[in-house]
């Protein structure tokens, strides 16, 4: 299977190669003495299924995938993949203590590209041509692309795209992007997401000089509750490595869509633990 190299066989760290690699259905087996797990095995979401129903179905799956964690290395890393990603995430962690909750990530990148795709495909310009795209709070229809900061070929947003669009067309549209896969190919963006998970591997993993989005457990900023797992900026330093970027300016307007996606997060926790 093809995979990213950590130096054995003589192949240099970061490189993809193909290894002989095992496989299984039994997280108690497949787990023990795992570096990194990438956590794809949730329920999966089917046209017209209701978020709390997808919730529940994964709630079971979690709860046990977070037990056999106790095999796998002490220092193991993880990326939640499944939805509700954030909320999944929140479960893995509650159930498997011993795992630094830093160590535990769940898949914002995927919204991340999309949001710079939107912008690429606006402006015309390269993707890296186009900084200061963050997404903030949940994996779901709340979760916010923030527009306060967004610069084409070092030029504020402001300048190619009226707030118009910006608010009434780009938000909208990367918020709700994997409804609109999931209604037109009657199954999620696996294609996408696959992609998404080697970009965020590859930078939690090797170090960027960009600022990205990741979902990780919340310190207080921005207002969003410590404990939370919640989509932040981040600049990724290497060797599984990250800094939150704490210097966001946000207007008003960023600081309540800010809000609402906690409250999603919040009640999701409530969900979680109460049912």
């Amino acid at each position: 299977m093809g995979v990213v190299s950590e130096g054995d066989y003589g192949i240099p760290k970061g490189i993809w190669s193909s290894f002989p690699v095992t496989y299984g259905d039994k997280p108690e087996e497949q787990f023990k003495n795992a570096d990194v797990i990438v956590f794809i095995g949730g329920f999966p979401r089917k046209p017209g299924m209701e978020r709390k129903d997808l919730m529940h179905q994964n709630k079971l799956i979690f709860v046990e995938q977070s037990k056999a964690l106790k095999v796998a290395s002490p220092d193991v890393k993880c990326v939640v993949v499944a939805n509700p990603a954030n909320s999944n995430t929140v479960m893995l962690s509650h159930f498997a203590p011993h795992v630094k909750k830093e160590n535990i990530t769940c898949l914002t990148r995927l919204d991340h590209n999309r949001a710079i795709a939107q912008i690429a495909g606006k402006t015309g310009a390269k993707e890296t041509e186009i900084e200061g795209v963050y997404i903030f709070g949940n994996h779901s229809l709340t979760q916010y692309p923030c527009i306060n900061n967004i610069k084409v070929k070092g030029k504020p947003i402001s300048d190619y795209a009226d707030k118009e669009w910006l608010t009434k067309t780009y938000i909208p549209k990367v918020q709700k992007r994997g409804g609109e896969i999931l209604s037109v190919r009657g199954g999620s963006s696996v294609f996408s997401a696959a992609n998404a998970v080697i970009d965020h591997l590859r930078d939690w993993y090797l170090g960027s000089d960009r600022v990205t989005s990741m979902g990780i457990v919340s310190e207080g900023d921005y207002g969003i509750p410590k404990g939370l797992w919640t989509s932040l900026p981040v600049r990724c330093k290497g060797n599984f490595k990250y800094e939150i970027v704490r210097d966001v300016p946000l207007s008003d307007f960023c600081k309540g869509k800010i809000a609402e996606t906690v409250k999603e997060l919040e009640e999701e926790y409530y969900f979680y633990f109460q049912k």
